[in-house]
């Protein structure tokens, strides 16, 4: 059992505040980019949310949940979120964990006594812990070929699996990553509690933070309310449509479905001082790096990496027609869910994107705040995508500066341009790539609705876009 502790918050309540305005005096400007770049990608749909401390700031649904029909994808359209699933299994271990039902050093035959195999004595090792971690050494599916075929194992398949081996490290060996793993994780939530997995998990985990948008399975009811997924777009190929198919014993590591306000609900209780489901020292256990293995880390359920400039800790999912990524920024308090329905639809790049526009936006608040030389207003009118024979730029406004970024920038914290205001709706770059107008004149000419940004050299114009018939067809 963790001990519990007095609750503390996850930051003091004045720096939540002060990113909350930064992020919401630049969310038209990554509002703009995420619009632009998954129209560009022909991303048939994508919903996003971005969380300050435990309040949503910016959610948006973009394209399609379904091309074919032409329904709009919105908010609370369901997503497929795979190994996201995992998520919610280690915090109903953890939660267990709280209550003194179990341990996470207890070795998994300790609650499975049919997980033992005359062919694997690896599997003795197994703790608890270490499948949490993708730690135990086991194989990454077991030995069914559902991610061909759609036929996912049910429990007996699974017990049969154990009997033969299924170790291809020793524990500790290696980080490798295994949906087999928390298969096992699901079966010992069954034996601790005594109740089917999708019971279980919605008692100690869905119910008590209202999360009434997520299943660990689906049903025939809830069907019509999921987007549908498409496979990846091949120059000159229609995109394959998928049909939802049951994950069965796998629930626990991929089958759940959910929803962007949801899944921010979800990371919203996991900060420190929420006690609905656990304890601050469960969380904290939970939270921390766990294994190492190379460039590899990872903490309970959750990934762990410095990637966007800041530690966070996340999860990505994967299931056929989709592809989903999260994560929680701990130094910010900022959280972001990207949910896509395509086999390519990016959402690391979108998650990446705007964790690192969000930490450029707080980072350079100082540089970024208005001047009696700014006109917030006017700048804010320029945002939008601008363009040339040169390529795209999202135009808009951080703080109360004009700012520029490259739509094909893969990491846009380094591509963006901050412009210094000087008078006659005239602008310089100061900070930014050093390769383009840097330090010389950019003048905004025209009328509203038509400007065009010039410099001595170039002319970018408004580059209307829009998810028409030509590019559902594309």
């Amino acid at each position: 059992m963790i001990a519990h502790e007095k609750s503390a918050v996850a930051r003091p309540e004045e720096k939540d505040m002060d990113v909350k305005r930064q992020v919401l005096e630049s969310i038209r400007f990554i509002d703009s980019w995420v619009d632009f770049v998954s129209w560009y990608h022909c991303v048939p749909g994508l919903a996003l949310g971005i969380q300050v401390g435990d309040e949503p700031v910016f959610a948006r649904a973009y394209g399609y949940a379904d091309l074919d029909a032409r329904r709009e994808m919105a908010l609370d359209t369901r997503f497929r979120i795979a190994s996201h699933s995992k998520l919610f299994t280690a915090t109903a271990i953890m939660r267990l964990v709280d209550e003194g039902r179990l341990q996470l050093d207890d070795p998994v035959v300790t609650h499975l006594d049919w997980f033992r195999s005359d062919d694997d004595l690896n599997m003795a090792d197994i703790t608890v812990r270490s499948l949490l971690t993708h730690a135990s050494g086991l194989n990454r599916d077991g030995n069914t070929a559902h991610w061909s075929n759609d036929e996912f194992p049910d429990a007996k398949a699974v017990v049969a699996q154990a009997a033969a081996g299924v170790s291809v490290f020793a524990t500790g060996e290696h980080w490798k990553y295994s949906n087999l793993g928390y298969t096992l994780l699901g079966q010992v939530v069954e034996a601790v509690t005594g109740s089917p997995y999708e019971e279980a998990v919605t008692e100690l985990v869905l119910a008590p933070l209202g999360l009434d948008q997520t299943t660990p399975d689906f049903d025939d009811a809830s069907l019509a309310l999921h987007a549908t997924g498409y496979g990846v777009r091949y120059p000159g190929r229609p995109r394959e449509r998928y049909s939802h198919v049951h994950a069965r014993a796998m629930n626990s590591a991929t089958g759940f479905s959910s929803t962007v306000g949801d899944l921010l609900r979800f990371y919203a209780a996991h900060r420190l001082g929420d006690s609905r489901v656990l304890s601050d020292a469960a969380k904290r256990e939970m939270h921390r790096t766990q294994f190492e293995d190379g460039t590899y880390r990872w903490a309970i359920g959750f990934s762990a990496d410095d990637g966007v400039g800041a530690r966070a800790i996340g999860h990505g999912g994967a299931y056929p027609g989709f592809m989903t990524a999260s994560s929680w920024v701990p130094e910010n308090d900022v959280t972001v869910v990207v949910l896509t329905n395509a086999m390519d639809g990016r959402p690391q790049l979108f998650l990446d994107g705007i964790h690192r526009l969000i930490r450029y936006g707080v980072t350079n608040a100082e540089a970024l705040a208005t001047t009696p030389a700014d006109d917030p207003a006017f700048i804010e009118g320029l945002t939008g995508i601008y363009g040339s024979r040169w390529g795209t730029f999202v135009v808009g406004r951080m703080g109360g500066k004009l700012v520029t970024l490259p739509t094909n920038a893969l990491n846009p914290a380094a591509a963006i341009s901050r412009h210094e205001s000087l008078c006659d709706r005239r602008f310089s770059p100061i900070a930014g790539p050093q390769n383009g107008p840097f330090g010389e004149i950019v003048t905004v000419v025209g009328a509203e609705g038509d400007y065009r940004l010039r410099t001595g050299y170039s002319e970018q114009h408004r580059f209307p876009f829009e998810r028409d018939e030509a590019w559902l067809k594309s």
